[in-house]
């Protein structure tokens, strides 16, 4: 792996970390009182 594959990879691997999403909400966590907690993206950062 040349150093520019391995930027790119680098890069992507930061992208895909930061812009998590679960529109469906796949992974939530539900609580016992009902409320939905989404663990996996920043959007409420």
């Amino acid at each position: 792996m040349d150093r520019k594959e391995l930027e790119q990879t680098i890069s992507l691997l930061i992208d895909n970390l930061v812009n998590l999403d679960d529109p469906e909400g796949k992974y939530a966590i539900l609580l016992k009182d009902g409320r939905k907690i989404d663990n996996k993206n920043f959007n409420y950062w």
